[in-house]
């Protein structure tokens, strides 16, 4: 396993990797990087970059408590953040409307990860913004009774519900028992809570040391920071928490789980692989792996007609994280494809154990584009930096770059890489007793249920 692997020489072509890297930044000349960590702790990165003409920014606020009831982090980021939740209103959410209420929110086992867009006129109600959120006090009752009874009846009109359940599910099976893990949300969990359990999660947790903030527009970072102190001036003075190290177990152990809804709509596959993470040399060959089958339009499956199977959607995400990455492919199909659908799979997999060169450079070319063209989308600074965070002090900053994809992606890496990259976690959502008709030959389990 990758976990265990050594480190192999690669050649270094220094000369591509530059010429890539500058094609690949065609902003670089226009932004400048920046970074403060303030007296109350809270670390702040500012990218200005002259050609925008709005700000865009990220909050992320860490979990670090791996035996508390995973619901109540979802019970709080409800309570602070929704509109349904919070018919009345509260200082917070007007805040958010002054700002444009350009926002949503991601949700992970270790983090909650907070996304805005706002003009940049608008910078000291962001700083209000900031203030209210580190402030809030608006834990009521009636607001928990209502997020409690209404939650699994709100589950499927929220945004990308199927990729959150099955995102549950999958970090559960591969890290059971650590952070990560601590995923999975089962009604019986909705029971015995309390009102003090979300004002101690938030008060432990929606802290300025537990935060890391990066904006990125045509502001000036004095200015910035200048700006957000004085909103903060009544916080006292605190350090930064500290990584701390631990020892990551992954479950690699091949599974089919069925995550029983009844929509009505067609099931969806989640095909997830936890592949090394972004410090590993490993980690862009099993990126490339990945694409070279689950790719839109260019990969191997959306190219075959192997056993008559008709793909209407095939998206591919990436989570990244200390010690490890969960790809995620989603693919919807109709009930009767998902058997030839995994087999198609496993097939395709079988044929990545001996790549040849002809695939090798498609695969590459391919990776180098869609790279490219990340490159161009404004967040794409914001994640690189977000990402960052990820890497030990002691660290280099790994992330993915054209000078480090021609020093590790080799022809030879690639088939190295191969052997390991061979077993996946696969969550069904759909109506199980059509699925589990249709999955005959194949060990499943069922778990959830979404009326």
């Amino acid at each position: 396993m990758w976990l265990n692997s050594k480190i192999r020489s690669t050649k270094q072509y220094l000369v591509f990797s530059c010429l890539f890297f500058v094609l690949a930044n065609p902003a670089a000349a226009n932004s400048e990087k920046s970074s403060f960590n303030l007296s109350t702790g809270l670390e702040i990165k500012i990218i200005k970059d002259k050609s925008m003409d709005f700000v865009y920014a990220e909050l992320l606020i860490s979990y670090r408590d791996k035996k508390i009831n995973p619901v109540i982090p979802h019970l709080t980021m409800l309570d602070v953040f929704d509109k349904d939740v919070n018919r009345s209103g509260t200082n917070l959410l007007s805040t958010l409307k002054k700002l444009g209420n350009d926002f949503e929110i991601e949700h992970r086992p270790d983090y909650l990860l907070f996304k805005i867009n706002f003009l940049s006129d608008r910078m000291r109600v962001f700083a209000q913004f900031l203030k209210s959120l580190y402030t809030y006090k608006a834990f009521t009752l009636k607001k928990l009774n209502y997020s409690i009874s209404n939650y699994w009846k709100l589950l499927p009109d929220r945004k990308d519900w199927q990729k959150q359940a099955a995102i549950q599910v999958a970090y559960s099976k591969f890290f059971s028992g650590q952070l990560l893990g601590n995923a999975l949300i089962v009604p019986a969990m909705l029971k015995n809570i309390n009102l003090a359990q979300l004002r101690s999660f938030y008060q432990k947790t929606y802290t300025l040391p537990n935060s890391l903030l990066i904006i990125k527009g045509n502001l000036e970072p004095g200015y910035v920071v200048g700006t957000i102190n004085r909103a903060l001036k009544s916080f006292k003075k605190k350090e930064r928490k500290r990584y701390v190290k631990e020892a990551l177990k992954i479950n690699g152990r091949r599974e089919v789980i069925i995550y029983n809804v009844n929509t009505g709509k067609p099931p969806l596959i989640f095909w997830f692989e936890a592949i090394p993470p972004l410090s590993h040399p490993d980690h862009i060959p099993q990126r490339v792996l990945n694409d070279m089958l689950f790719a839109r339009h260019v990969g191997r499956l959306s190219r075959s007609v192997r056993n008559g199977v008709r793909i209407s959607q095939l998206e591919t995400e990436i989570y990244h994280h200390r010690g490890v990455s969960l790809i995620c492919n989603c693919i919807k199909l109709n009930y009767k494809d998902i058997p030839g659908f995994i087999g198609a799979v496993d097939f395709e997999k079988r044929r990545l154990k001996k790549i040849s060169r002809k695939d090798y450079l498609e695969a590459k070319n391919h990776f180098y584009g869609s790279l490219k063209v990340a490159t161009r989308k404004v967040e794409n600074d914001v994640i690189l930096e977000r990402d960052s965070s990820l890497f030990r002090p002691d660290e280099e900053n790994r992330s993915v770059s054209f000078a480090r994809i021609s020093q590790q992606l080799t022809l030879e890496r690639l088939n190295t890489a191969a052997p390991d990259f061979v077993q996946g976690t696969i969550v069904i959502l759909g109506n199980a007793g059509l699925i589990a008709r249709y999955l005959t030959g194949l060990k499943f389990r069922i778990t959830g249920y979404i009326r």
